[in-house]
């Protein structure tokens, strides 16, 4: 029986056990049936495994080992501080080279490295032999047919789908693939939190019904590049991307993530405006203690309409986390855990009486209209912005046998893109990732 067998075997016939750290190959060989390593290319995992027995549907521990799956999920991680602002910081250990000076992102002076953070810890769910459930969007664990070893990466097209890579979109069979508001809520990356944003806010106090504005700005402020006007503002810079600390690529799928304390009066009107596609989309939000309301236009009755979504508080934390963001050609709004989709054409709003900076450099602006709340957390969030293998704003991938898989970190993710041709087959499919939720 194959090296890759043994651990194959090993890896369906576990049980969820205490993962564990190995110190050499010797005590690798000696621990074989009962450990499994599979290292991935880019994103792999690091299984924990007990001794063999029926394991059924119950999930096993991993650490993920690689960062193609950045920011849902993260590899080892390393740890930095700035000296001038005391700002604490991480890289992926793939990126992070301590040989060169690294610029803090805020005020751009030498950082210093304090330590490495292990992969994130994550639990895999066997789905057995038969792969029918498998969904685009689910994040799996398969075995790469070429070397055998595991990785993690997101389905993105079933068996014989045709794929294109378009503005940063999926496209399938020549639909553009719309993400629910769960499935961004999910994917949301954190662009920048938006300090200026947090406080109370009122109607009829000094200056708080002004219109606050968020000025978007490169996190690596202080490099040699030349920065070209961009249509769109936003820039694809996770800094803990491998390959793309440095690489300014705007991104046109943005939106506002907000924590609320409870409405201090209600009910609270706001109007949260978003560049998009080349103009300031306009919503107005009504807040009270239990939802929240998007006007939308009259079906032609002459009645108003609206949008509703009840509260779904998180006990985790403290305060309401509304989120609001224009993502493949929709409006997603919702709470904690639950929001709608909403066609852009359907939504109402009249910016005749309410003129705005909103623009390029600009991109998202809130006006308090009534009522007063106040803001504890804010932070600009973006959608995933796929490319092709070379940086295409156009790729295609053409309809094949097999499963089409991508990594959220594109510019270091190898994947579907330039590997596996015929796809991925369902038998090297081991499982599904799931959430501790």
């Amino acid at each position: 029986m194959s090296l890759e067998s043994i651990l194959l075997d090993a890896y369906r016939s576990a049980k969820p056990g205490k993962l564990k750290r190995l110190s050499s190959p010797r005590r690798i060989r000696r621990m074989l049936p009962k450990v499994g390593i599979l290292l991935g290319i880019g994103c792999g995992i690091v299984l924990g495994c007990r001794e063999k027995h029926a394991a059924g549907p119950a999930p096993v521990d991993a650490i993920i080992s690689g960062s193609s799956m950045e920011p849902t999920l993260l590899g080892p991680q390393r740890m930095a501080r700035c000296n001038t602002c005391q700002s604490s910081l991480r890289f992926s250990a793939d990126s992070a080279n301590s040989d060169f000076p690294v610029p803090c992102p805020r005020c751009g002076q030498e950082v210093s490295w304090e330590g490495l953070e292990e992969g994130q810890s994550v639990k895999i769910r066997p789905i057995g032999r038969s792969t029918t459930g498998i969904r685009r969007g689910d994040v799996i664990a398969f075995r790469d047919p070429d070397s055998g070893k595991l990785e993690v990466k997101r389905v993105v097209g079933l068996p014989n789908e045709h794929v294109r890579i378009e503005e940063g979109d999926l496209w399938v069979d020549g639909v553009r693939f719309q993400k629910s508001f769960e499935q961004f809520r999910s994917l949301a990356i954190i662009v920048d939190r938006w300090s200026g944003l947090e406080g109370q806010h009122s109607v009829g106090i000094e200056h708080a019904d002004e219109e606050q504005l968020f000025e978007s700005f490169s996190l690596w402020p202080r490099t040699s590049e030349l920065l070209t006007p961009f249509a769109s503002p936003i820039l694809d810079e996770y800094r803990s991307n491998a390959m793309e600390s440095r690489e300014l690529v705007p991104v046109r799928d943005i939106g506002l993530k907000i924590v609320l304390s409870e409405p201090e009066s209600a009910p609270v009107t706001m109007v949260v405006r978003i560049w998009f596609c080349g103009a300031p989309r306009c919503i107005t939000i009504a807040i009270t203690p239990d939802r929240i309301r998007v006007p939308l236009i009259s079906q032609g009755d002459g009645q108003d309409t609206h949008a509703e979504i009840r509260w779904t508080p998180d006990n985790r934390q403290v305060g309401r986390t509304l989120m609001v963001a224009f993502v493949d050609g929709r409006l997603l709004i919702g709470s904690d855990r639950f929001g709608r989709a909403l066609e852009i054409r359907d939504i109402r709003s009249d910016d005749r009486l309410l003129p705005s900076e909103c623009s390029p450099s600009k991109p998202i602006s809130l006006r308090m209209l009534q009522g007063r709340l106040s803001i504890l957390q804010a932070f600009v969030v973006r959608d995933i912005h796929y490319r092709g293998w070379n940086g295409e704003d156009e790729f295609r991938l053409p309809a094949v046998a097999g499963y089409r898989l991508l990594g959220d970190n594109v510019s270091n993710s190898a994947d579907s893109r330039q590997r596996w041709p015929e796809g991925i087959p369902s038998e090297s499919i081991i499982g599904r990732i799931v959430s501790d939720d």
